[in-house]
């Protein structure tokens, strides 16, 4: 904990929201009372007393377009206590322990809203968790992007939410923010939303390309798993991941971290016989490919290879160097490599873009 606070009391003990006291001390020495709320259930959870803790959203905010032609936003209009009124917001809600952000969005917007979600490709960077509102509290939230369908239903609501949805289209966006009471949050997006007539998604291109590498480091075969979880969690439907590293490095340990990622159960091995192999009963179908064994690129058309790689499931493939030339150029490449000087079960991990990939 900072050295500029000097001790945390809990005031409230509620189920979602909790009042601490911080006793602080400024920067000319003075000792001040400071008041946070926390997603946190005790002080063991706050973030100031565990700054390097991995980042977790505690929320997250849906925001998509519905439509065939992504015309119109998908809103509610909520009565909030501590307005006395009501507020524009983006439907929202709270991650559950373990779940990952594209299964709780596409849950709290079925709950609230009773629409089907889906996920368009966004730069993971973009989905991290940010804050909120750092004054006051230090819950994180994540943003997730993508399509609603079928018909709006509020059956699935909570006795205490009291909401109306709305499919806004660019100008009743622009009048509710002119006029209306908005989330600041969701007056950012209206903008985009507003702006864009040709491709409202555009701006998830903001980062470029994901072309920078970056790398992670293991040091055991579960860190090794974690890592891949943390992949799969992340990861939307139509993305190609290109799985590289010499045999024995752990691609299948990868792999099945991966899976679990997506809320595969099943066991996962590598399919170095048959080629592939699909799992579908996660959040989204896993086809996890190993060319190992293949001669030439072009004899992954003979199972079908173009139809994995432009469908609605992820698709994971080992030893993708043997195949470059006919992957997406915006494909994933992730390489584990050893180092003996490191340790044996030390492994370097680096994910950026596939080099050479002609472009689906």
């Amino acid at each position: 904990m900072d050295k500029r606070i000097h001790g945390i009391r809990q005031i409230t003990r509620n189920p979602f929201l909790n009042f601490y006291e911080f006793d602080t001390e400024d920067r000319k020495g003075a000792r001040h009372p400071y008041y946070v709320a926390s997603r946190a259930a005790d002080t063991a959870g706050l973030l100031a007393c565990a700054p390097d803790a991995p980042e977790k959203a505690d929320g997250v905010a849906i925001y998509c377009l519905y439509g065939e032609a992504r015309d119109r936003v998908v809103l509610i209009r909520q009565f909030r206590y501590a307005l006395g009124g009501w507020i524009y917001e983006f439907p929202a809600g709270l991650v559950e322990p373990g779940e990952d952000i594209l299964a709780a969005g596409a849950r709290e917007l079925k709950e609230e809203t009773g629409l089907d979600f889906t996920p368009v490709k966004a730069d993971r960077a973009l989905l991290r968790p940010f804050f909120t509102t750092a004054g006051m509290t230090d819950e994180r939230c994540s943003i997730i992007f993508g399509t609603a369908s079928g018909q709006i239903d509020l059956g699935g609501l909570e006795d205490t939410e009291s909401l109306q949805v709305v499919l806004a289209d660019r100008a009743q966006a622009a009048s509710i923010l002119r006029t209306g009471q908005v989330a600041v949050q969701c007056a950012y997006m209206l903008m985009h939303f507003i702006a864009d007539t040709e491709d409202p998604f555009r701006f998830l291109q903001a980062l470029g390309a994901e072309s920078d590498e970056r790398t992670e480091e293991t040091f055991s075969e579960e860190e090794t798993y974690a890592a891949g979880k943390r992949l799969g969690e992340q990861a939307v439907p139509g993305q190609v991941i290109a799985l590289c590293g010499d045999l024995g490095v752990g691609k299948t340990v990868f792999t099945r971290g991966f899976a679990a990622g997506l809320g595969i159960e099943e066991d996962v091995t590598s399919p170095t016989f048959t080629i592939l192999q699909e799992y579908t009963d996660g959040r989204i179908p896993l086809y996890h490919f190993d060319v190992y064994r293949i001669g030439d690129p072009e004899e992954m058309d003979e199972i079908g290879f173009d139809e994995y790689v432009t469908g609605d499931g992820v698709c994971l493939i080992e030893w993708a160097d043997l195949i470059a030339p006919i992957l997406p150029q915006d494909c994933l490449r992730v390489e584990i490599a050893k180092d003996p000087e490191r340790g044996f079960d030390y492994r370097r991990i680096t994910i950026g873009k596939m080099p050479g990939g002609e472009g689906k």
